[in-house]
């Protein structure tokens, strides 16, 4: 059967440099709430709820998962857009905290997987605030500037 050599258009670069940004925005929104959701349950934990254990270990999985995705969408909304690289240096270092952080809970080093842990959350809060900002590509352009007109005396006159 003969093709007639149609394809599909593309997105435009725009359209894709938009949904790159739109699913770094949720990832870093998601990444948010399940950080929420870990210190509650390891303050559970604390409490005496031992049961809040495996659900904190798990809630790092997803978190884990939620961050490979952010730092996947970071890769494709900074080659969409050739902007800066922030976006994916910033998530491979949070993936790379989860992983160390899963370690830790695992071995019961506490003493350093807490205060890395509140570290974590930190960092997830400032790059939530920063992936709500104004994407760093598409920022305003600065208006284009007027020479200033001069007046000579006889046309003040």
């Amino acid at each position: 059967m003969a093709t007639t050599g149609h394809r599909e258009p593309r997105p435009a670069p725009d359209a894709a440099r938009s949904w790159s940004w739109l699913l770094f925005r949720a990832t870093a929104t998601v990444a948010a709430l399940l950080v929420l959701g870990q210190a509650a349950l390891a303050g559970g934990f604390l409490s005496g709820h031992y049961d809040a254990l495996a659900a904190h270990s798990f809630t790092g999985v997803l978190l884990a998962l939620t961050l490979f995705a952010q730092c996947v969408a970071a890769v494709w909304w900074w080659r969409s857009s050739r902007g800066p690289s922030w976006p994916v240096r910033e998530s491979l270092i949070q993936f790379l905290i989860t992983g160390a952080l899963a370690l830790l809970g695992e071995q019961r080093i506490l003493t350093v997987h807490m205060p890395l842990a509140v570290g974590l959350a930190v960092g997830v809060a400032l790059l939530l605030v920063r992936a709500w900002g104004a994407p760093p590509a598409q920022s305003a352009p600065t208006p284009p500037r007027t020479p200033i007109a001069t007046a000579t005396a006889e046309e003040a006159a």
